[in-house]
């Protein structure tokens, strides 16, 4: 799914912003990412949530869902987001945006075969292979 994301896989870039780094969380909030999201365009957005469910994605700190959305905002390909199975079907603090703008939901071999055929009526659920993994 990732390689069809991009027209042309061999000549993709990685932009990672700076920014203040969140203490809990350890992401990079404030003004200089949210800056780095709004001047550029990019054509995939890969985000890591903190709770799911049909209605909405949500993340534990307001910073973090602020510049998620930012991110989402300024994305003109697909929107991933991945989180493990056991924060599947719960609601964290603050809204990402809704279930339905994302493309795709990663998650790990454990979710139960109720939430993944649930998902999977509102969105493209690709579920990880832990045998997989290098």
């Amino acid at each position: 799914y990732l390689a069809g994301a991009l027209e042309d896989p061999q000549s993709a870039m990685v932009a990672i912003s700076g920014g203040e780094r969140e203490h809990d969380t350890h992401a990079l909030v404030g003004d200089l990412a949210s800056y780095s999201f709004i001047k550029s365009e990019a054509s995939l957005c890969i985000l890591e949530a903190a709770g799911f469910n049909l209605h909405e994605v949500t993340t534990n700190t307001l910073n973090e869902s602020y510049i998620y959305r930012t991110m989402m905002e300024h994305t003109k390909g697909p929107k991933l987001v991945y989180l493990p199975s056991d924060r599947l079907d719960r609601v964290e603090n603050f809204m990402i945006n809704h279930t339905f703008l994302f493309d795709c939901l990663y998650t790990d071999a454990n979710i139960s075969a109720e939430l993944l055929e649930r998902y999977r009526q509102c969105v493209n659920v690709i579920v990880l292979d832990a045998d997989k993994r290098s």
